[in-house]
């Protein structure tokens, strides 16, 4: 990939990450503008309506001042009024819930009015129960107590916007009275958050309202939720999916929560607090479930999630059902003992399952054509743990810009909710990513299924040739055998029909085959020669019987047999047979010949005398034969 295409696409992705999270510009706040947050005001525990719409003296008693807001939060709890009860740390003893009233004097000139439509107040967030008083008429309440005088419905509220009649602003000093109850040791007893507190134009506040785009991101995490949810369904095995999906829909119950859209609707407000609050805690450990699942499981598939993730897990879970359990004036302890614990947890994530394989895979990383850092920036954006460590960076940075702008100049985080809308996109493309990677895989598997195809093809083609082959030589074989058989059955007639003696010797000169004539001369009519297993005779106990010099021609006998083996050359000598009849004398033909069974075999043929009596023999032979 060419280095300037990259540069392009990177920068595109930072542009992506950076993008939703840009304040959209304010508009114009009109002729009429005054900024609450710098004016003096002073405060007290009780309520009085009588004391609504003059400002105290300098001696006034019970009534505290301070000169202006601070730029973040101010609750009860951080200023110190007389008789307000302050809770310890995790105490278990509840502070019971109190009154206390606000004066803010203003002044306004008869100039700051001129082109002003309809105007307005605005508070950044207002609790825990509260009434705002401008000199002394009542703009509104959310005063909700019980039969007992407790706060029987919570509505702390951020982002409030009230029109103003304009008769009630007078020309010179007016004074903004609010009166507030709730737990003086809770966090949203008071101004709970910083931001923006003033008069202006009612238009103009709506127009800079955040809470369509805070929705609109949270609506975007539930349907990238819904959407890997549904490529889980598809394939159970990638649990990645599961923990993106939950991760996605935590931190859009915690996002959702935290839009003053959520407060209008929802009449509890608490509820909306714990529910967020909750689905922030199970953020963390689901977002950890799913980078180890999706950066372990080509490693161990079966074990994608450590132990310190799963005790982590368990440990958000008691967090979150402590929420719902204890009051709310506990929600202030219970968030920060999930801060302490969740930022070691993040940085041990971000580096030991992030940076550390990201550096290990920039270590393999072969890339002539690129310099060290964009080979480096290549990883971050082409590998899972690159990726995951670009978004903990953008998310670590996001965080400490809201923190910062939070406690400079007020308001609630947006750049970080930004960011995790941004994950949104940046998992889609990962996803992308490894569908191609796996398309290039599949393709490459299809050109060498082709390879091993056209190979399968080629050998086919060989083994039914070597088929064709073999069945030809099959037919060679079967034609020759045929042969083999016709001529077998040619020779034994001839052997059979021969009216000479022929036999077949073995080795040992033992009688392996003969034909009737010989059978008849050498007295074999009652030997089984084809049973080899009996006691077979030679064709030397068939010679020269009743000869007084029987042993000097059976040795020349056996000298012959041996130039026979020797010379492999056929031999003739003369011998004679002793009949029951009389003796026949015949010329004896031996010949040599290869053996399948036995290595070799002699062949003899008799040739008997022209005599009276070897005609008679032969005649005698003959017609038994014929009979």
């Amino acid at each position: 990939m060419a280095p300037l295409s990259f540069r392009v696409r990177f920068c595109c992705l930072l542009l992506l990450l950076l993008l939703p999270a840009l304040k959209t510009a304010g508009d114009d706040p009109g002729a009429l503008h005054i900024d609450l947050k710098t004016a003096p005001f002073y405060y007290r525990a009780g309520f009085d309506p009588g004391e609504l719409n003059r400002v105290p003296g300098p001696a006034g008693g019970r009534w505290r001042r301070r000169e202006r807001f601070p730029p973040g939060p101010l609750t009860v709890r951080d200023l110190e009024i007389p008789g307000a009860a302050r809770r310890p740390f995790l105490s278990l003893r509840p502070s019971p819930e109190m009154e206390f009233t606000f004066l803010i004097p203003f002044s306004v000139e008869a100039g700051d009015r001129a082109g002003a439509s309809t105007p307005g107040l605005y508070l950044a967030a207002l609790g825990d129960n509260w009434a705002v008083y401008l000199n002394g008429r009542l703009l509104r309440e959310e005063i909700h107590l019980d039969g007992s005088g407790a706060i029987a419905l919570h509505r702390f509220l951020p982002g409030i916007a009230l029109p103003l009649p304009g008769e009630l602003i007078l020309p010179g000093e007016n004074i903004l009275a609010l009166r507030i109850l709730g737990d003086p040791s809770g966090r949203h007893t008071g101004f709970f958050r910083g931001g923006a507190f003033y008069l202006g134009d009612y238009a103009a506040m709506l127009r800079q309202d955040r809470a369509p785009a805070e929705a609109a991101i949270g609506a975007l995490l539930l349907f990238s939720a819904l959407l890997f949810f549904c490529l889980y369904l598809s394939r159970k095995d990638e649990k990645q999916h599961l923990y993106y999906a939950a991760f996605a829909c935590a931190f859009a119950l915690y996002q959702l929560a935290e839009t003053s859209l959520a407060y209008a609707l929802i009449p509890d407000t608490a509820l909306i607090l714990r529910t967020g609050r909750a689905g922030l805690f199970m953020s963390l450990p689901l977002f950890i479930f799913y980078a180890e699942s999706r950066i372990r499981s080509a490693e161990a598939p079966e074990k994608r999630i450590r132990l310190h993730a799963k005790l982590y897990f368990s440990f958000c879970l008691l967090l979150a059902a402590l929420l719902f359990a204890l009051p709310l004036s506990y929600e202030a302890e219970i968030s920060l003992i999930w801060k302490c614990a969740a930022l070691p947890l993040a940085l041990f994530t971000a580096v030991y399952d992030f940076a550390l394989p990201w550096a290990a895979a920039l270590a393999l990383r072969e890339d002539g054509d690129l310099s060290k850092l964009e080979g480096a920036l290549m990883e971050l954006w082409e590998s899972p743990p690159g990726n995951l460590l670009l978004f903990s960076a953008a998310l670590l940075g996001a965080a400490v810009f809201d923190g910062l702008t939070a406690f400079v100049r007020g308001g609630r985080p947006f750049l970080t909710a930004a960011v995790c809308a941004a994950s949104i996109p940046a998992s889609a493309l990962m996803l992308a990513r490894r569908f191609v990677l796996l398309l290039r895989r599949l393709d490459a598997r299809d050109r060498e299924l082709a390879e091993a195809g056209e190979a399968a093809e080629s050998l086919k083609a060989a083994a039914e040739e070597r088929e064709r082959q073999l069945e030809q030589k099959v037919r060679e074989l079967s034609a020759a055998h045929t042969r083999i058989v016709v001529t077998e059955q040619q020779y034994q007639a001839l052997f059979e029909e021969d009216r000479d003696p022929l036999a077949v010797l073995d080795g040992n000169l033992r009688f392996k085959r003969a034909n009737p004539a010989a059978i008849k001369l050498y007295s074999l009519e009652n030997v089984d020669i084809e049973n080899r297993s009996t006691a077979i005779p030679t064709l030397a106990d068939r010679l020269y019987r009743g000869a007084p010099d029987r042993a000097i021609l059976i040795e020349q006998f056996w000298n012959s047999v041996y130039a026979l083996k020797l010379n492999k050359a056929p031999v003739e000598l003369e011998a004679f047979v002793e009949t029951p009849e009389k003796r026949l004398d015949c010329t004896l033909r031996l010949a040599y010949r290869l053996s399948p069974d036995s290595g070799f075999e002699i062949f003899a043929r008799s040739f008997i005398h022209e005599s009276s009596a070897a005609s008679a023999y032969r005649l005698d032979v003959s017609t038994s034969k014929d009979t």
